[in-house]
């Protein structure tokens, strides 16, 4: 019984190791925002994306899909930038979370959604879809195509 709530407790307060947390947080986010952000369409530029990437020091040079909304938000202790992104494998969700904490691309899931913390120099990239959907292609070309020399 003290291992179930234990459990349950790191998994609520964040204690888990560094890339498992980021994911477990990237999960609750969009949950909590689902009803805001699942319905909006607001037809970002490339331009735009990067005027919001501007704070981290980073821009992308390309991006592989639809922007649908685009946002700084709180993620746990700091600021990260919150994107949703239609792609050829389906709507995605990106954090682009400064001060990465991963050493290599770590997956996570729950019930409905899986995704990818992946490191991209000065920030860890995070990509979260639908459960069964492939989100390492997309992790992959948004790291590809983020530059960090602006």
């Amino acid at each position: 019984m003290a291992g179930l709530f234990l459990g349950h407790f790191n998994a609520t307060n964040h204690s888990l190791d560094a890339p498992s947390a980021l994911g477990q947080l990237a999960l609750e986010h969009i949950y909590h925002e689902a009803g805001f952000v699942d319905h909006i369409d607001e037809a970002v530029s490339l331009h735009q994306v990067n005027a919001k990437m501007s704070p981290f020091g980073s821009q992308f040079e390309q991006l592989p899909g639809h922007v649908y909304y685009i946002n700084h938000c709180g993620f746990g202790e700091q600021n990260a930038l919150h994107m949703v992104l239609g792609t050829a494998q389906g709507k995605v969700t990106i954090f682009v979370v400064p001060n990465p904490q991963s050493s290599g691309p770590t997956t996570f899931s729950d019930d409905n959604m899986q995704g990818v913390v992946m490191p991209a120099h000065k920030a860890d990239l995070i990509v979260v879809g639908d459960k069964g959907q492939d989100v390492t292609p997309v992790a992959e070309r948004l790291k590809a195509d983020l530059n960090w020399e602006i």
